[in-house]
């Protein structure tokens, strides 16, 4: 059964899915404002948590009931739905992408950060042609500044690009890394994500096109499964 969760359970798995919900919660949970949660269960075990933020639903599943939950996704009709590959029933209009995950000590706290947002947008859009997909800049202002007042996300801003990352209680995802051309091929996409992994601190995740796996393994990274964007045929 799925139901609408005011709190969330802690719960601990190493999928991106988990860590993007679980990084939602972390900056929105005790708000008024969107997103919102639901957990399903079976016999009062938790086997799968979704979020719905703006118009993008994600969902965790752990041997839960696939055919109930995508018939709740169809009610609710999201545009985009993001969650590991095997969670897939129909797989025509799926946007699949390779997952990495680095482990590092955690941090007890991660310290908020202070940034001007339109420096860090103009450093990150440096990297739209590689792992970097940003909304309006509008958008952007109204997430991010709420993240980061929140201690939901850490951000570096450097003069030949950027790194921004989520977070959640038990790590981060990476959810940028962008340097300017005119800097590339000199170690410094390295250089900010080994910053912005220490500075975030336990299991951090990325997600990423095949074509740049080698940079995330030579960094530290390992391998762990493939995720989906499915965009919905909403009626």
């Amino acid at each position: 059964m799925i139901k609408y969760a005011d709190k969330l359970p802690e719960l601990c798995d190493n999928k991106i899915s988990l860590a993007k919900i679980l990084s939602l919660y972390k900056a929105f949970g005790n708000t008024k404002i969107s997103p919102d949660f639901w957990i399903q269960e079976n016999e009062s075990v938790i086997t799968a948590v979704l979020s719905l933020y703006g118009n993008e639903m994600t969902f965790y599943c752990n041997n839960g009931d696939l055919e109930e939950i995508w018939n709740f996704i169809r009610v609710i009709s999201p545009k985009r739905v993001f969650t590991e590959k095997e969670n897939l029933i129909d797989h025509c209009n799926a946007t699949i992408k390779q997952v990495f995950l680095k482990n590092l000590p955690l941090k007890e706290t991660v310290s908020a950060t202070s940034v001007p947002l339109k420096k860090l947008y103009e450093k990150l859009l440096l990297g739209q042609d590689g792992d970097v997909s940003l909304p309006c800049f509008e958008n952007f202002c109204g997430d991010i500044s709420h993240r980061l007042r929140h201690n939901g996300a850490v951000s570096i801003t450097k003069d030949f690009g950027a790194a921004l990352s989520f977070i959640y209680d038990g790590g981060g995802i990476i959810s940028g890394i962008s340097v300017d051309k005119s800097h590339r091929n000199n170690g410094f996409g390295s250089k900010l994500l080994k910053e912005i992994c220490e500075k975030t601190g336990g299991n951090i995740f990325a997600c990423t096109d095949e074509k740049n796996k080698e940079f995330y393994i030579k960094n530290g990274f390992s391998y762990i499964g493939d995720i989906a964007y499915l965009e919905m045929e909403r009626k």
